[in-house]
């Protein structure tokens, strides 16, 4: 969206003309740079998309590379805050893919978008999976996103397909002050139980959708069972005829979970 300030020219002294110019230089530069300049300066138009490299130290001189894309929504302001929802793909998957996927919906709702991309190759450069760092990964991803963004700290939310959905369940319940809602897909629940009173899980929602002809699909049941008796706000949605995957109403699936998240 852009904004043209009118003057009507013609009827003003030629000499007031001039002035009235200049002084209006510096203020529309001002609000040009307020509406689309991120917190470090790196502009930031509505609807736009950045991709960076996330670089972290990884034990004997060794060094971690993988990415992470970002979006803002069609309806960004640099002053205004926003929802942010991390998105993890899964197994074989990519963050680019996964991005595409989420972005229209993202776009529509004013969210903030993020989906890191996993450390472990599978098949480069289109296909990777989630490993040991994961949670350092989405940590640092969600850090360089703030600082290019204004973020609502109390409106962070993450989702995640298969594997994905796993690693959400993982650094969800570890970092309840961080996220207040996660969404597994056709995720495995984990291994790992969770303690009898868990502090601080009980403000999360938690939307689960899994496919009735998935084989873990008896394992999303009884974790959206266990999660409801700690507390926490559980939405459980079957998928009708699916398996490892989501319904063929994708997008509006896809906003359904972020419209729980907000509710």
């Amino acid at each position: 969206m852009r904004f043209r300030l009118w003057i009507p020219w013609g009827v003003l002294d030629p000499a007031l003309k001039k002035k009235t110019r200049n002084w209006l230089a510096f203020p529309a530069i001002f609000l040009l740079l307020n509406l689309y300049c991120s917190r470090e300066g790196v502009v930031l138009t509505p609807g736009s998309t950045v991709r960076a490299q996330i670089i972290l130290p990884n034990g004997h001189n060794d060094t971690l590379r993988t990415q992470a894309i970002f979006s803002v929504p069609r309806n960004y302001r640099a002053h205004m805050p926003y929802p942010l929802l991390v998105a993890l793909h899964g197994y074989g998957d990519n963050a680019e893919a996964f991005h595409d996927l989420w972005k229209p919906v993202t776009d529509s709702l004013g969210f903030v978008l993020l989906t890191p991309q996993g450390e472990n190759k599978v098949v480069e450069p289109i296909s990777w999976g989630w490993g040991e760092n994961a949670e350092r990964i989405i940590l640092t991803s969600i850090d360089l996103v703030k600082k290019q963004v204004l973020l609502n700290p109390k409106k962070v939310y993450m989702t995640g397909f298969s594997q994905g959905g796993t690693i959400a369940y993982m650094v969800g319940f570890k970092h309840p002050s961080i996220f207040a809602g996660v969404a597994p897909l056709a995720a495995k629940f984990g291994d790992g139980p969770l303690p009898a009173k868990p502090k601080g899980l009980a403000r999360l929602r938690i939307y689960i959708g899994h496919g009735d002809r998935d084989t873990n699909f008896d394992d999303a049941q009884q974790a959206a069972a266990a999660l409801t008796r700690l507390g926490m706000r559980v939405k459980f949605r079957p998928y009708e005829n699916i398996g490892h995957s989501l319904p063929q109403t994708m997008r509006q699936e896809l906003a359904n979970i972020i419209m729980f998240f907000q509710e």
